[in-house]
């Protein structure tokens, strides 16, 4: 019986704790191998308030693609986004998770 019971332990941290970690482990080097470039064409910056009246803020540039494809929204820190401007050419190459100015 004390075994079963460790094998359906074993099995539900393997889901809670090794499922997830595997995923976000992939979306990051999914988005390390992307490369792309464009130009700023907006900045916006929303906050809002949550239930422990906590102010939350994020931060996103507008990136129109060079490639064609539809715009991007590119969240970033608060104090990578003060240093882009509206026109700035914008480059995310192959290996980096952050953008950088061209």
């Amino acid at each position: 019986m004390e075994k079963i019971v460790t094998v359906f332990f074993v099995l539900f941290v393997l889901l809670i704790i090794v499922l997830p970690l595997s995923l976000i482990f992939k979306l990051v080097m999914k988005s390390k191998k992307s490369c792309w470039s464009g130009e700023v064409i907006d900045k916006k910056h929303n906050s809002h308030t949550d239930m422990d009246d906590k102010t939350i803020e994020s931060y996103y540039l507008v990136v129109k693609m060079d490639d064609g494809s539809r715009n991007r929204n590119i969240g970033l820190s608060g104090q990578l986004w003060e240093t882009f401007k509206v026109g700035d050419r914008i480059n995310k190459p192959a290996g980096k998770l952050i953008p950088e100015k061209i």
